[in-house]
């Protein structure tokens, strides 16, 4: 089964909530663990979701391992205040992708116009389409 990964602005944890409540699908949810974290794992405790939490570093061994038999989505939030500077909010936005790909069957990204940076990034990643 597939890895959805969502890398979302954390000002887009309430609409992140509300697939991971209705999505009978998903099997298994990761929350990236960093400094973003924090009011949106107190959320899903609130809502009684069951997540796993791990640091970056620790994401490959175990997205490998339940591509083969569970739906899971992994999350990503993001520092709220890059949409300030979009030169680097699109640099970060990049760079969290190309790294987060190999894991991933797809990303999701949960963003605004934030300058509309990011209005290309299919076209920028199509050569490194995720398979």
């Amino acid at each position: 089964m597939p890895t959805m990964t969502i890398i979302s602005c954390k000002i887009m944890q309430d609409e992140i909530i509300w697939i991971l409540e209705n999505d009978p699908a998903i099997d298994e949810i990761i929350v990236v663990d960093n400094e973003n974290i924090g009011e949106f794992v107190e959320k899903l405790d609130r809502t009684n979701i069951i997540y796993t939490t791990l640091p970056l570093g620790n994401i490959s061994p175990v997205c490998k391992a339940e591509k083969e038999s569970k739906y899971t989505v992994m999350i990503y939030l993001m520092e709220l205040g890059l949409h300030r500077s979009p030169k680097e909010l699109k640099k970060k936005v990049y760079e969290t992708v190309e790294f987060l790909a190999p894991y991933s069957s797809g990303i999701l990204l949960f963003y605004g116009l934030c300058g509309n940076v990011l209005g290309n990034i299919e076209k920028d990643f199509a050569a490194n389409a995720l398979s």
